[in-house]
This record gives C-alpha cells, sequence and structure tokens, in this order.
C-alpha cells in the first residue's frame, strides 16, 4: 500500500501482484480497477512479450 498527499488530501493506493513461479502475471490495482496482464512466450524464460492494459 502506498500512501500520498496531494492538496492535503491523504489518498491510499493499493495494488495486488499475482505471480507464476517467477513471473509477473498479473497487477491489480484495487483503488482504480484498472489491471495490466503480462503474456510471455512458452519457452522464453522470464522476459515478457507484451502486457494487456484494462482500464
Amino acid at each position: 500500500m502506498v500512501e500520498s498527499r496531494a492538496h492535503g488530501k491523504l489518498t491510499r493506493h493499493e495494488t495486488h501482484f499475482v505471480w507464476q513461479g517467477l513471473r509477473l502475471l498479473q497487477e491489480q490495482g484495487l483503488n482504480t480497477g484498472k489491471h495490466q496482464t503480462y503474456c510471455y512466450e512458452e519457452h522464453c524464460g522470464f522476459t515478457f512479450n507484451f502486457f494487456v492494459a484494462k482500464p
């Protein structure tokens, strides 16, 4: 959880991370509802090819 203050207002941001071993599969912004899903090649290790962002 990250807290920030802008114009005297305290805001909390919370992000959950979904992992498969050492691969990051998805970021889920709980406050914003945004999701980013990471896609990897099957035999390529830990470098993702692209990600899909859902606003």
